[in-house]
């Protein structure tokens, strides 16, 4: 399976993630940068979390673009259903830089199934990394 990465531009603007979900979907999205170690684990560089609300459905990076080569970010996005209508949609996330959406090699927006009603108590819950990689524009 081909890994989904991230093309930058390390003299850009610092990164921006949009968090997306349909309407009838309550979702949030934790989000943690990756930086590989010498003992081949990871450490956490930096971490934040989102919510679907006009508040907090974009977050601008804290970390230059330049530092993001060979980074990966890592996000979990949990997700229920407001509506008993409703047990399907689609979640996930738009990176951007400088205004112009970020050139990405699989996509970043999922198609969900199953989705249970948020009064069950119980979530559909997605894992996904995607690797950061500078080239100059």
């Amino acid at each position: 399976m081909s890994q989904r990465i991230c093309i930058i531009d390390p003299l850009g603007g610092k990164l921006k993630i949009t968090f997306q979900a349909n309407d009838f979907l309550a979702a949030a999205m934790n989000c943690k940068i990756l930086k590989k170690n010498e003992d081949g684990n990871y450490d956490v560089v930096s971490k934040w979390d989102m919510k679907k609300t006009d508040e907090s459905k974009e977050y601008n990076f804290t970390i230059n673009s330049n530092e993001l080569h060979g980074k990966y970010l890592q996000v979990g996005i949990n997700i229920c259903s407001l509506s008993n209508q409703l047990n399907y949609g689609r979640a996930g996330y738009i990176l951007s830089q400088d205004g112009v959406q970020c050139k990405i090699t699989k996509e970043t927006l999922w198609d969900i199934e199953d989705i249970p009603l948020c009064e069950s108590g119980n979530v559909t819950e997605l894992q996904r990394s995607i690797l950061f990689a500078n080239i100059p524009v």
